[in-house]
């Protein structure tokens, strides 16, 4: 199985998810649908009726509608359209999974919601991966819009945080080098994001980050993964605050940070 970014609009990503015996593709999610067609033609493979999406936002789940109605016009055989997510605001849900519920995508390998804002592929053979969404960045996370600082601190330190640690991170937008300057800031000898910094300075990662990165080396990174390291925890001026004031501040301070 291999796995390739699709970058759309300013910052966004979605994948295909491709099992090369079949030359076909699942899609995570295909905000814009054209781009997803283009980049299938680009590999050679066809799309396989299988959607995968992260979360409910627009620019995740709003092409969802449109990719159906392709699939279904150009091959009848795709009038059964398979959509999984965790929410039923999704367009299109035709699969509602939950917290360790576990599916097939249709391509000989297994998936399943972890519960902490995206979807974990768990392939034979070699390191799983996790589609996260707008849940965790490459050493960031996302706001708070509709969830709890306390709520986040579970899904990144507990759901996420539980998997094993060389499972590769596929991320939803490409925030990383303003999420490490960030981080700087807040852990100023953490050489593992001087490093982070560097390369995404550097010409070898051509401005893609996601897929480069796995859940252990977030936490040597992410802030918001190491609430309790004391640097990180002076960094938010409190005086000996809980992990979840920790998630609060950090995130106030990320909203309001300018490099």
């Amino acid at each position: 199985m291999r796995i390739v970014p699709v970058p759309v609009r300013e910052d966004n990503y979605s994948y295909l998810i491709i099992d090369e015996k079949t030359n076909s593709a699942a899609v995570v999610d295909p905000c814009e649908p054209k781009d997803i067609i283009k980049a299938a033609k680009a590999e050679n493979v066809t799309l396989s009726g299988t959607i995968l999406t992260t979360h409910h936002h627009e620019d995740h789940s709003g092409g969802n509608l449109e990719l159906i109605s392709f699939l279904q016009e150009n091959d009848t055989s795709k009038d059964k359209v398979k959509v999984y997510g965790g929410s039923k605001k999704i367009p299109g849900l035709t699969n509602l999974v939950e917290h360790k519920s576990n599916f097939k995508l249709g391509l000989g390998e297994k998936a399943g919601e972890n519960d902490g804002g995206g979807i974990e592929d768990s392939r034979q053979g070699g390191p799983g991966c996790v589609f996260t969404g707008d849940t965790l960045f490459v050493a960031g996370c996302g706001r708070f819009f509709e969830g709890t600082p306390e709520e986040m601190d579970q899904a990144l330190n507990q759901r996420l945080a539980s998997l094993p640690d060389e499972t590769i991170t596929y991320v939803g937008h490409e925030y990383t080098k303003s999420n490490a300057v960030f981080a700087k800031s807040i852990e100023p000898k953490n050489q593992h994001l001087l490093s982070l910094i560097k390369a995404c300075e550097s010409k070898d990662l051509a401005g893609i980050t996601t897929g480069k990165y796995t859940i252990g080396d977030e936490k040597k990174f992410n802030p918001f993964m190491r609430l309790e390291e004391p640097d990180v925890v002076s960094a938010v001026g409190l005086n000996s605050p809980s992990r979840v004031e920790v998630m609060t501040k950090l995130r106030e301070l990320k909203n309001s940070f300018k490099a």
